[in-house]
């Protein structure tokens, strides 16, 4: 059984991690990421740069290839509905 010490340990660190995710969430909008969800950090932080397969995401994220696929399918659907801007950047690329 948990003793009561730390079901308390386990209700604060609860906590924290749930107002650092709102600080984060407030910050990414602030930014402009409006449609960003913290169930996507799951599979952004497995993603390489040369591209990940999906077996390979679930499998670091540790959820099953049917959530994984669910979550990617999302994240296809946000992006190609959200419109693009057309402003103009200043300034060398």
């Amino acid at each position: 059984m948990i003793s009561r010490r730390s079901k308390s340990l386990i209700k604060l660190v609860s906590l924290v991690k749930k107002d650092m995710e709102i600080k984060l969430m407030e910050r990414l909008h602030s930014l402009g990421y409006e449609n960003f969800k913290m169930g996507d950090m799951v599979c952004l932080a497995n993603v390489q740069l040369d591209g990940t397969i999906n077996n390979e995401l679930a499998k670091k994220a540790k959820i099953t290839k049917q959530a994984m696929s669910k979550v990617v399918k999302t994240w296809r659907t946000r992006v190609t509905s959200t419109p693009v801007s057309t402003k103009q950047t200043t300034g060398h690329r």
